[in-house]
């Protein structure tokens, strides 16, 4: 709920147009409000204060999840100003930091851990708050700090190409309704030993210094896909071999799902950071967007998997039935056929040359942008049209009529055209790329979608346009009047 209303707090933000101090201090306030929130559920978790067990659940849950999800959010800022050659490893060292702190606060006696569960809070937005203000904080945008790699962040995400990224969503609400039941079912059911929190949490560190040095060593690549089957395999391993371990050792076992847990949230804040910073839209927008196809589905796991226990169900079928469906979404929605997908940490992944993917994807975007601004901005084209064959006098006018611009005559024919034939958006702008003899291949590339989608796309503009091939578009298009 709180995501929620910040997605929508962000979305009205251009609306409202407050001034950037009145905003600075509107953050400001919600980063104290947070802070305390997520103090008030530390020492709730950490301290016998004899209040009914269930009720300092629900509040300390509502209290934490509110101040961590701003939290977040926050640090989303942060992360999507730095490079992703800077940013991965940032995080990967924080993750391997922050697990070595959990395990040393999951040994300690309650009051020794309530105390630092009450200072970390305010620590995490003091140092947030500093990063944001650091001037060399967003030099990643074409400074130095990120080592002279671009001039600016290519922004190859927008309001065309965004939906591309629906099927890495709808994989994220796959597995983090599979991880909540999972929670729900085997991991509340007992509290962990020692060595299993020290087998958590040292898997955790593991696998971050682990991927650190493939990374920055070995120079491999972070592929978003690849990354989250591995984590899929690390759940379905555990879920597997359940039946047949000793209850002694499942509970180590079952470390596994916990730890990909952790990794699961870990790679999902670092993706997001890297959308935001390839897209217009906000970090915080992104975040919240990004957060709610997570955290929705697995409190809605969570019900389902408590509702299982209540109903004194062992759910033997049931966490079946959630490998199987772990495994076909590996297989289906975290493939490479979605170039949304393949996107996610290009830059870390690519070689720095002008056929890079990402390049040539904030290329296309760029294109389109610049058309799209043109054919708003030729409203002058037939004056300009005419004026071109009247002369030196005449010419020298045109300039002045389009203030500087040459008048994009093609785009004004087919934005006519595609007013004319009621014409989608979408269609609109294919319908460009056609006269401009685009090919199939290359309009798919531009809008994230399919040479099959954009075959359907051409279908429709052909029946309504009321022509048979390229050619008669082309000849109706130039017939145009603009």
């Amino acid at each position: 709920a709180a995501l929620a209303v910040l997605a929508a707090a962000e979305l009205r933000a251009p609306r409202a147009r407050l001034a950037p101090g009145a905003v600075a201090r509107v953050v400001g306030a919600t980063d104290l409000v947070c802070a305390s929130c997520m103090t008030a559920c530390g020492v709730l978790l950490a301290v016998p204060l004899g209040l009914p067990a269930a009720g300092v659940t629900v509040l300390a849950a509502s209290l934490g999840g509110l101040g961590v999800g701003w939290a977040y959010a926050r640090w989303c800022e942060a992360y999507a100003r730095l490079d992703i050659h800077v940013s991965a490893p940032l995080v990967l060292v924080t993750m391997a930091v922050g697990s070595v702190g959990k395990a040393v606060i999951d040994v300690m006696p309650g009051v020794p851990a309530a105390v630092a569960l009450a200072c970390l809070p305010a620590a995490t937005f003091a140092c947030m708050r500093r990063s944001l203000a650091n001037p060399n904080a967003g030099a990643g945008a074409g400074g130095s700090g990120d080592g002279g790699r671009a001039a600016a962040p290519l922004l190859y995400y927008n309001a065309r190409t965004i939906g591309s990224l629906a099927r890495l969503a709808a994989g994220v609400a796959v597995y983090s309704m599979g991880i909540g039941i999972i929670q729900s079912v085997r991991l509340e059911t007992a509290t962990p030993p020692v060595l299993a929190i020290l087998v958590h949490h040292g898997s955790e560190v593991l696998i971050a210094l682990l991927v650190l040095v493939l990374v920055t060593r070995l120079d491999r690549r972070l592929d978003f896909s690849h990354t989250w089957r591995v984590i899929a395999a690390l759940i379905v391993t555990a879920l597997v071999l359940e039946p047949y371990i000793d209850p002694a050792a499942l509970v180590l076992l079952l470390s596994l799902v916990r730890t990909a847990q952790t990794f699961l949230i870990v790679l999902l804040f670092l993706a997001l950071a890297d959308i935001a910073r390839h897209s217009p839209y906000g970090p915080r927008l992104v975040f919240a967007l990004g957060w709610i196809a997570y955290a929705l589905p697995f409190a809605l796991g969570k019900v389902a998997g408590d509702a299982l226990v209540a109903l004194g169900s062992d759910a033997s079928f049931e966490l079946s039935l959630v490998t199987w469906v772990l495994v076909i979404a590996a297989l289906f929605l975290f493939d490479e056929a979605s170039l949304g997908n393949r996107l996610i940490f290009a830059e870390l992944n690519e070689v720095d040359d002008a056929d890079a993917i990402a390049r040539r994807m904030d290329a296309l975007q760029r294109e389109l942008n610049a058309r799209a601004a043109g054919g708003a901005e030729v409203a002058g084209a037939p004056e300009a049209g005419r004026l071109a064959t009247a002369g030196d006098e005449g010419r020298g006018r045109v300039d002045a009529l389009t203030d500087g611009r040459v008048a994009d005559v093609t785009g004004a024919r087919c934005a006519a055209l595609a007013r004319a034939c009621g014409l989608t958006p979408r269609e609109g702008e294919i319908l460009d790329l056609l006269a401009r003899g685009r090919s199939k291949t290359h309009i798919a590339e531009a809008f994230f979608i399919s040479e099959n989608t954009v075959r359907n796309h051409v279908k429709h503009i052909y029946a309504k346009v009321d022509v048979h091939n390229r050619q008669e578009l082309i000849d109706r298009i130039e017939s145009t009047a603009i």
